[in-house]
């Protein structure tokens, strides 16, 4: 039986009483008695620990496919889209079961109606790393580097399968001024970037130098956008150190499709 509070303090202070498990074994009671969705579309209802997650690049095409079997380690990364339009890359803080019967339970009940019911969407491409985007921007398009995951809708996903280009490039093309401004005048000048307006996109494709120069800077991005995230770097540091990134890809794709300085800017 769940015990009953007057007010917000009482309902904080009893919480502070409780270790990470004991908070999580409560939540859990309170959907099996009030439902699902209790806490609100999103809420974050349980803290799992490492010892609980499993290592992407250990499981099985089956595992993949169909869940893990047998194992205390059963709960995978999760990508859920990034709200506040990181570029590079973030660290998703999200997982998800993937035991056999959770992932059994995600196919046989996909697409159907009702509250709650999922949806699964090219499930082959699970665990395989690619690049995506903030589906909703300002001026500027967001790109950043997947990590290998089940992606939600909100985490629209490519990947590069041609050997002439990588998803580093297309990364740091797709994060250019120059791609931006030809998207908002030819492709989609709504505040929505779509899988379909990405198709869309002109490649010019680049040298083997050049694939490895557009590659070494999203790296060197990449490493900023984690020391900052562990805390290692301030905000200042990080975004000014970013510009000095994004200045060199953007002249290095001026020169790439044969621009002037002066054509969309």
């Amino acid at each position: 039986k769940l015990s009953k509070f007057s007010n917000l303090d009482e309902v904080k202070n009893y919480l502070n009483k409780l270790n990470e498990i004991e908070i999580r074994d409560l939540f859990k009671k309170i959907k099996s008695q009030l439902g699902r969705d209790i806490f609100g579309q999103g809420f974050i209802y349980k803290v799992i620990t490492k010892t609980e997650v499993a290592d992407e690049n250990n499981l099985t095409d089956q595992e993949k496919i169909n869940g893990i079997k047998n194992n205390s380690k059963i709960y995978v990364k999760y990508d859920k889209g990034d709200k506040q339009g990181n570029r590079w890359y973030i660290e998703s803080p999200y997982y998800i079961k993937w035991d056999i019967e959770t992932v059994k339970w995600l196919k046989n009940n996909s697409g159907k109606p009702g509250k709650g019911m999922p949806v699964v969407r090219n499930p082959k491409f699970y665990f395989k790393k690619g690049f995506c985007w903030s589906d909703v921007h300002t001026t500027y398009l967001k790109c950043r580097e997947n990590s290998k995951s089940v992606y939600d809708v909100t985490s629209m996903t490519l990947f590069a399968n041609n050997l002439k280009v990588n998803n580093e490039y297309l990364i740091c093309l797709i994060n250019s001024n120059f791609i931006s401004k030809f998207t908002e005048d030819f492709l989609n000048n709504t505040a929505h970037f779509q899988i379909n307006d990405a198709r869309k996109l002109p490649v010019v494709i680049p040298s083997k130098i050049d694939l490895v120069f557009f590659k070494n800077q999203f790296n060197d991005a990449k490493k900023i956008q984690k020391e900052f995230f562990s805390g290692r770097k301030s905000h200042i540091s990080r975004d000014n150190e970013l510009k000095l990134i994004e200045r060199n890809i953007e002249k290095k794709i001026i020169e790439l499709f044969n621009l002037t300085n002066n054509t969309f800017f």
